[in-house]
Formats: structure tokens, sequence, C-alpha cells
């Protein structure tokens, strides 16, 4: 299954050639909440992590980057021993992103994208699809800001059954070129 993502994601990107004529390479540092959850358990967690990617505008106002991202393991928020399954010892994944320019300082975008999550508790490894949405903020020049909302539907996983995953995420990056040039 994410060999398919990858695969189609290399095309699609591979297709953009003229917006990544002109592209650059990004990178950060991340800070991620997530709450799982399941039938009867619930966790929540912080998850550090890192995101990098490169991108390219296609139009004035449309631009559209490929992004790789991992987070190590969850640091518990306030739950008890009972709730310990959800736990994660560590995920990664690749993102596509489109994204607006809505005032030369304010950028909207789409998160798309394939992750794969290691349970702790359980000691599997799941691979779901992920959406979200944010907004981007110019601080200087190369950085920027970033806050997102991701949710993440993993089919089975396994004695607990399906699990849904809300995240807020907020990230620095640092953007070898600027935005807007």
């Amino acid at each position: 299954m994410f060999k398919k993502f990858l695969t189609t994601t290399a095309i699609f990107v591979g297709s953009l050639s003229t917006a990544f004529a002109s592209g650059s390479f990004y990178l950060g540092p991340a800070l991620t909440y997530t709450d799982y959850q399941s039938h009867d358990l619930h966790y929540v967690g912080l998850n550090p992590g890192i995101q990098a990617g490169y991108g390219g505008w296609a139009r004035d106002w449309l631009y559209f980057a490929a992004e790789v991202f991992a987070t190590t393991g969850s640091i518990t928020i306030g739950n008890d021993k009972d709730n310990a399954s959800l736990k994660t010892d560590y995920n990664y994944g690749i993102s596509f992103i489109p994204m607006i320019n809505l005032d030369d300082v304010l950028f909207g975008y789409l998160r798309l994208g394939y992750i794969q999550t290691k349970f702790k508790s359980v000691s599997e490894t799941k691979g779901a699809y992920q959406i979200g949405a944010g907004l981007e903020g110019n601080l200087t020049e190369c950085w920027y800001l970033r806050g997102e909302y991701v949710y993440t539907p993993y089919t089975s996983v396994g004695s607990i059954g399906s699990v849904r995953s809300n995240q807020v995420t907020a990230s620095l990056i640092y953007r070898f070129e600027s935005l807007l040039g």
C-alpha cells in the first residue's frame, strides 16, 4: 500500500517539473499533540519530530511540495496505565502538500499523506492514510511557523481494532529560499 502511494506521489510530483524547476528545500522541528482513540481506549501524547521537503510554485498563488516526516516516541500527557496500549514508539511518513498564497504573509495548505506508526504495547507497525489542513505564516525571509490539524484512521491495530488519530502540530520551518522569492 505504501509503495503504491509513494509511486503515485512520485509520478505526480514528477509531472510538476515546471513547478519544481525553481523550487527549494525546507526543514524544521515539529511538536505534535496526538489523541489516539479506539472503542474503549484513549491515549494522549506529545511527539517531537522533524519535517523536510521540497516544493515550488506552479502559479503565483499555487504551491506544491513533497514532504517526509518522522517523530520519536510519545510523551504521555496525564493518562493512566490502562490507556498505555495506544502509546507509540515512533512514526514516519510522506505527504503531498498543495498550498495557496492567502496574502504574501499567510499561506493555507492541505496535507495528503501516508504514515507508518509503531504501537508500543502491541509491537505492531501499522500504516494509514492522512488528511489535514493548516496555515503557515512568514516570520522572516526564510523562517516560517506552521500550525495544522491531521486526521488518521488506522483500520486495525493488533487486538485493539480500529484506531483514530487526531493530531495538532506546531512546527518551525527553515526554507533555503523564501516562499516569495
